[in-house]
């Protein structure tokens, strides 16, 4: 049974052509936000067997449709959607 995992992946201070990148990633819900550290992050879903699965699948298909990565975050989407909510209120 597979988990929905949500991956958090920064490449940096790139010239991201944002457009062409998401086609590459829509089926994973990829979006681009900047960080507080001015560089860029791919926030991305994937489904996975495991924890590891989800950060190498995630890291693929980062690498393959922008650049190199830098830093990752991976956690369960039900996770992250806590974090998430905690940071609005």
């Amino acid at each position: 049974m597979t988990t929905s995992y949500t991956a958090l992946v920064d490449v940096g201070d790139v010239d991201v052509d944002v457009d062409t990148t998401i086609e590459s990633l829509v089926l994973y819900d990829a979006v681009f936000v900047a960080t507080s550290h001015g560089t860029t992050e791919v926030v991305l879903t994937v489904e996975a067997l495991s924890l590891v699965t989800a950060a190498t699948t995630a890291l693929t298909l980062v690498a393959v449709a922008v650049d190199e990565p830098q830093a990752i975050s991976v956690m369960t989407t039900g996770a992250f959607d806590e974090r998430q909510r905690a940071l609005a209120s």
